[in-house]
């Protein structure tokens, strides 16, 4: 039952920052273009999740079997 509660109240919050993320950008976008959000929020997740992998201390690799395709989606964001 705990572990059922814990699910939801992640779910919850998951929901929460993405409606908050969008709020956001629909207030900055009149005075930013998307390419400066999206190498922001591009920027802002890689120092995120390389902290959280660090204080976790969790092997931090950056690899990917498909590198060609990982680079492509980098790139263009996708």
């Amino acid at each position: 039952m705990e572990n059922e509660r814990l699910g939801i109240l992640l779910i919850l919050l998951g929901m929460s920052l993405f409606c908050i993320q969008d709020i956001f950008i629909k207030l900055i976008i009149a005075n930013t273009s998307i390419l400066q959000i999206l190498v922001f929020r591009a920027i802002l997740g890689f120092i995120l999740l390389t902290g959280y992998l660090y204080l976790n201390q969790k092997r931090i690799t950056y690899k990917s079997n498909y590198p060609f395709i990982a680079l492509l989606r980098g790139t263009f964001f996708f």
